[in-house]
């Protein structure tokens, strides 16, 4: 169970952090380390993923108004 409150407060975070980022900051202040990195990592590989997902929506763009 304890696991399953700490995923749930993880992905939380990430959606906060886009849209409240000092309460993302309050919020993973009071995880253990190892889970602040985990919350941090995420939202730097999902930030990472969401500019690839707008370059493949633009490629997808432009070939379809280049046939």
């Amino acid at each position: 169970m304890l696991s399953l409150l700490s995923d749930i407060n993880i992905n939380f975070a990430v959606v906060m952090q886009s849209s409240d980022p000092l309460g993302f900051q309050n919020l993973t202040q009071t995880l253990e380390f190892s889970y602040q990195a985990l919350a941090n990592g995420v939202t730097q590989h999902a930030e990472l993923r969401r500019g690839e997902i707008e370059k493949e929506k633009l490629e997808k763009s432009s070939a379809i108004t280049d046939s």
